[in-house]
């Protein structure tokens, strides 16, 4: 797989919006277009993050 960020696990896929989207062990979303990966933005991994409401994701713009 061609990957912007070679040393990560994609551990969690979906769809959205028509897009193949995937989440890797490292925090990072990526996002399939025009044939190919992109960072599309960011997942909190454990440790980062506490608090009693943990964001599900941030998308870059």
């Amino acid at each position: 797989m061609d990957s912007p960020t070679p040393g990560e696990l994609a551990i969690g896929w979906c769809v959205a919006d028509g897009e193949v989207v995937a989440a890797t062990h490292q925090g990072s979303l990526l996002a399939r277009r025009d044939g190919h990966w992109e960072v599309a933005g960011e997942v909190p991994v454990p440790g980062e993050v506490g608090g009693r409401y943990l964001p599900l994701t941030w998308v870059e713009e």
